[in-house]
C-alpha cells in the first residue's frame, strides 16, 4: 500500500510539473512518464486519469524540438495499451492532426518518432483513418490532404528504410478497416480516397519498398506494407486496377509472393491476386483462382500469430464474393469446420469472430450445399446470438451470415423460423449501423417470403410499422430492401395482413413510392402493388380509390423500361378480376390504350402480361 502510494504521488508530481515553466524539469516529467507507462497498462491509465493527455498535447505547440520529440514518443507509449480512454482522449483531441502535420518536419529524428506513433495508433481498429485523407483545420490553418498525403509518400521514397517502412504502415493502415467499406456508405469515399493515394503516386513508392534489396528482416516489413498499399488501391475499384495491369513487374512480384514463406506476405499477394481478378481484365492473369483460393484454404490451418489466423477468413470472404465455382471449391474443403470451430472458441478475439462470420456468409452466398452444411453442424444459435454482440463489426457479419441462410429453399429456412430469429433482425432496423439495417432488411426479405408463422411475428412485433417507416429513408438501399421486405410480406397474404401493411404505410405514402427517383425500387413498387391486388383487387379499390390507382399507373407508361411495364401489365391484370365496375373504369380510361399500344412491343416480358390482360 505504501509502494502504491508513493507511486501515485509521483506520478501526480510528474503531471504537475509538466506545466512548469522549467524546462529541463519539464523535459525530465516528459521522460519519467514514458518510462513509466512503457509495458504497464496500470501505468497508462493512472497518467490517464491524472490529466496527463491534455497537457502533452500543450507541450506539441512548444516549439522545443527534443522536448516535443519525447512528448511524441510518450503518446506512443499512452497509446499502445489496453487502456481505451487513452485512446479516447486522443481521438477526441487535436493530437492526431498536429502528428500529422509533424511528418513534415526538417529532423528526421522528430519524422521517425513521430511515424512510429502515427503507425502504433493508426493501427488500432476505431482510429479515424480517414484523416490521412481529409482536410482538417487545426489553430485556423488548412491542413491539406495532398499535402499529407505527398508527405508520407515522400518518406517512402526518400528517407532511410526504417522510416520509409513506417510512413508505409500508415499508409496502408486504412486497408485493415476495408471490411467495415464493402457494404457501406463510405464506400464512394473510400474511391476519393484510392484516387487521391493514386494521384500522390503511393503505388509508385510502393514499388520502392516491394523491390527493396535492404536486409530481409526491415525488407519482409516493408513487402508488406507495400501489399497492403497495393491491395487497398485496388479493392473494388476497377479504373485503378487497369492502370496496375500496365505494370508487369507487379504481376509477377505477386505470383512469386503467393508462395512465400511468410503466411502474412502470401495472404497479402493473394489478397491483391484477387482484387485485380475481380475486375475482369484480360491482361491480368498473374495466377489462376483456384490456386489462390487453394492458398487461403491451407493458412486457415494457421494459428500463431492470432492476427494472421483473425486475417485469413476476412480475405477468403472478398475473394469468394459472387464466385459460384470458388464456393463449390471451398464448400468441398474442410473451411466451414474450421470457421465453426473459431465461433464455438470462447478464447477468440472480436476480429477473429467477425472475420469468421463474413466468411461463412460468402461460402454460403450462393450454394445450397454450403447453406446445408452450415446448418447442419447446429451453429444456428450461436450465429443468432452474434445479432446483439456490442460490436458494430459482429452485429454486421452475424447479420450477413443470416441473410445467406435465408436464401436456403424453404425446407432448411424452417430451421431459422425455429429460431424465432424474426424480433432479433426487427431490432436491428432501428441499428445505429446504416449497413446492418440494410441488412437486416434483406434477411428478413427471405424469411417472410413463405411463412404464415414470420409474417404473423411481422403484426404482432410492429415490425411493418418499422419496415414502412423505412420506405421514407433517404438511403436508396434501405428503401429498396424496405420495400422489397413489403412486397414479400403481402405475397399470397390474407387480406388482414395486406391491410396492415396498408394502415402504416397509408394510400398516400403508397402513391409517393411510385415516384421514387430510383428505378430500381420502382419496378419493386410496381410488384408490391401486383400482390396486393392479387385476389384482393375489390378490397384495394374500396381502399385507394379506382381513378387514383389508374392515374398513378398511367404515369408508369411514361418512358418506362420493358421491367417496369412488364409489371404495370400484371398489376392491371390483377385488377381486372375485381368487380365490373372496376374493369368498366379500367375500359374507360387512358389505360386500356396504353396496354394495346404494348402489344407491339418488342420485349417478350411485356407481351406475355398483355395475353393475361386480354
Amino acid at each position: 500500500d505504501v509502494q502504491k502510494w508513493m507511486g501515485g504521488e509521483l506520478a501526480e508530481s510528474s503531471v504537475n510539473a509538466l506545466g512548469s515553466d522549467d524546462r529541463d524539469q519539464c523535459l525530465k516529467a516528459v521522460r519519467s512518464i514514458k518510462n513509466a507507462t512503457i509495458g504497464s497498462n496500470s501505468k497508462k491509465r493512472l497518467y490517464t486519469n491524472l490529466g496527463v493527455i491534455p497537457k502533452l498535447e500543450r507541450l506539441l505547440s512548444s516549439g522545443d524540438e527534443e522536448l516535443i520529440t519525447q512528448v511524441v514518443a510518450t503518446l506512443g507509449s499512452l497509446i499502445n495499451g489496453t487502456n481505451p480512454d487513452s485512446l479516447k482522449q486522443i481521438i477526441e483531441s487535436q493530437i492526431p492532426i498536429v502528428l500529422i502535420q509533424l511528418l513534415n518536419h526538417k529532423s528526421l529524428k522528430m519524422v521517425e518518432a513521430t511515424a512510429r506513433t502515427l503507425k502504433i495508433f493508426f493501427r488500432k481498429p476505431n482510429a479515424p483513418h480517414q484523416l490521412i485523407f481529409e482536410v482538417r483545420f487545426l489553430n485556423h490553418q488548412l491542413i491539406l490532404q495532398e499535402r499529407t498525403l505527398s508527405g508520407l509518400v515522400n518518406l517512402i521514397k526518400y528517407t532511410p528504410e526504417n522510416i520509409a517502412e513506417l510512413a508505409a504502415t500508415i499508409l496502408a493502415s486504412f486497408y485493415t478497416s476495408r471490411s467495415y467499406l464493402e457494404k457501406s456508405e463510405l464506400l464512394d469515399r473510400m474511391r476519393t480516397y484510392q484516387t487521391s493515394l493514386w494521384a500522390s503516386g503511393a503505388f509508385e513508392a510502393s514499388m520502392k519498398l516491394l523491390f527493396s534489396n535492404q536486409t530481409k528482416v526491415i525488407n519482409a516489413k516493408s513487402q508488406e506494407s507495400a501489399l497492403r498499399i497495393v491491395g487497398f488501391l485496388s479493392f473494388m475499384n476497377l479504373d485503378i486496377c487497369k492502370s496496375i495491369a500496365h505494370h508487369a513487374k507487379i504481376l509477377d512480384a505477386l505470383n512469386k509472393l503467393i508462395r512465400d514463406s511468410s503466411p502474412i506476405i502470401k495472404l497479402l499477394a493473394a489478397s491483391c491476386i484477387a482484387n485485380l481478378s475481380r475486375c475482369k481484365i484480360d491482361t491480368i492473369v498473374p495466377l489462376s483462382d483456384s490456386a489462390t483460393v487453394a492458398v487461403v484454404l491451407k493458412l486457415l490451418h494457421t494459428s500463431d500469430p492470432e492476427w494472421i489466423r483473425e486475417e485469413v477468413p476476412a480475405a477468403l470472404a472478398h475473394i469468394l464474393i459472387e464466385n459460384e465455382d470458388l464456393q463449390r471449391m471451398v464448400v468441398d474443403s474442410d473451411a466451414i469446420t474450421i470457421l465453426i470451430s473459431n465461433l464455438r472458441d470462447e478464447s477468440a478475439s472480436p476480429s477473429l469472430i467477425q472475420s469468421s462470420l463474413k466468411a461463412l456468409a460468402a461460402i454460403t452466398e450462393l450454394l445450397e450445399d454450403g447453406r446445408r452444411k452450415v446448418i447442419d453442424t447446429g451453429i444456428l444459435p450461436t450465429i443468432a446470438s452474434f445479432l446483439e454482440n456490442t460490436s458494430i463489426g459482429i452485429r454486421l457479419a452475424a447479420c450477413d451470415c443470416i441473410r445467406s441462410l435465408s436464401r436456403s429453399v424453404k425446407a432448411l429456412r424452417t430451421a431459422l423460423v425455429d429460431l424465432e430469429i424474426t424480433p432479433s433482425l426487427f431490432k436491428l432496423l432501428d441499428d445505429e449501423s446504416v449497413d446492418i439495417q440494410t441488412i437486416a432488411l434483406a434477411a428478413l426479405c427471405n424469411v417472410i417470403l413463405d411463412f404464415s408463422p414470420m409474417k404473423k411475428m411481422a403484426l404482432e412485433n410492429s415490425g411493418i410499422k418499422l419496415i414502412c417507416y423505412k420506405t421514407s429513408n433517404s438511403n436508396v438501399t434501405i428503401r429498396m430492401n424496405a420495400v422489397w421486405a413489403l412486397k414479400n410480406l403481402v405475397f399470397m397474404a390474407d387480406e388482414e395482413t395486406k391491410e396492415s401493411v396498408l394502415k402504416e404505410l397509408t394510400p398516400d405514402g403508397f402513391f409517393r413510392l411510385f415516384k421514387d427517383p430510383s428505378e430500381k425500387i420502382v419496378i419493386l413498387v410496381a410488384k408490391l402493388f401486383r400482390n396486393m391486388a392479387f385476389k384482393h383487387a375489390d378490397w384495394l379499390v374500396q381502399r385507394l380509390d379506382v381513378s387514383s390507382i389508374i392515374q398513378q399507373l398511367d404515369s408508369l407508361f411514361l418512358e418506362s423500361s420493358p421491367e417496369i411495364l412488364s409489371e404495370v401489365l400484371h398489376a392491371i391484370n390483377n385488377l381486372t378480376t375485381g368487380s365490373d365496375d372496376t374493369k368498366t373504369a379500367i375500359m374507360n380510361s387512358p389505360l386500356i390504350g396504353k396496354v394495346i399500344l404494348c402489344a407491339s412491343h418488342p420485349s417478350a416480358k411485356v407481351k406475355i402480361p398483355i395475353i393475361w390482360c386480354i
